[in-house]
């Protein structure tokens, strides 16, 4: 059983496993003919373990990829694959369990292989959580071959929606209250996660209640400073789960 931090060295090969909790892969995946190569990060758990989205919940890590390493590498986006919300003791969890793709669509400087190596820090759950560090390495061909598993991937991501939310701001003594509302895709509350551009808020879970046109969600952003700060409405994402369906909603407007 892990208690700290593991460390695992960089690995020659496409893989590597961490004290039988988790392994990592890369999937060397394809080159577009516009010189994008979509690429794949496997990651695969133990039973009962599981790890997190970009926001993580109540409880979780978030995960960090770093390729400043690579070589032949000019930028990298990582598609994040649709989540599961759970509840454990009261607190709410978003993430995936036994096994996940982490599509990587990356922009070469040229058209030969790219030497990839990544330094991924994630956490992982059973009982308890722990960080885990994990450094990866793979050479990513200048042609390669499609992979159904890294397109099954990208097409499982959450779908993005053409409709408006609403969003209103009002500074408190130490955070900055968000008041939005969201389009009604379900007679069922949906689960809301909040997100903002501006690096390392905090945001509460959002309270949500039904509207008279939509659903209204009230939450708090607290900055690192612990003063109440500008948020840019453009940069509010929003995502709704519900049920075995989600959408997601970038930007807000104010209301009326």
């Amino acid at each position: 059983m892990i208690s700290a931090m593991a460390l695992c060295a960089a690995v020659p090969a496409f893989g590597q496993a961490v004290n039988d909790v988790m392994s990592v892969s890369v999937l060397p995946g394809w080159r577009n003919a516009d010189g994008t190569h979509v690429a794949g990060i496997e990651v695969r758990l133990e039973p009962g373990w599981k790890t997190y989205w970009r926001q993580p919940g109540d409880a979780g890590i978030p995960p960090l990829f770093d390729w400043s390493a690579s070589q032949n590498l000019v930028d990298a986006d990582l598609v994040w694959p649709e989540p599961k919300v759970t509840w454990i003791l009261g607190m709410r969890t978003i993430g995936y369990a036994d096994r996940v793709v982490f599509p990587l669509l990356i922009e070469a400087a040229d058209a030969n292989p790219i030497q990839l190596d990544g330094h991924i820090q994630m956490g992982v759950c059973e009982e308890i959580c722990i960080p885990v560090s994990v450094r990866v390495s793979a050479e990513l061909p200048g042609q390669g071959r499609f992979d159904a598993t890294i397109q099954s991937a990208i097409d499982s991501q959450v779908p993005r929606s053409n409709q408006t939310v609403t969003c209103s701001f009002a500074p408190t003594e130490d955070s900055m209250a968000l008041t939005l509302t969201v389009p009604k895709t379900s007679n069922h509350p949906p689960e809301l996660v909040v997100e903002v551009a501006e690096h390392g808020m905090w945001i509460a879970e959002p309270k949500v209640r039904s509207g008279p046109t939509g659903w209204t969600a009230q939450t708090e952003i607290l900055s690192p400073s612990g003063q109440p700060t500008a948020v840019a409405r453009n940069g509010v994402r929003v995502t709704a789960f519900t049920g075995d369906t989600s959408v997601e909603y970038l930007g807000c407007v104010a209301p009326g």
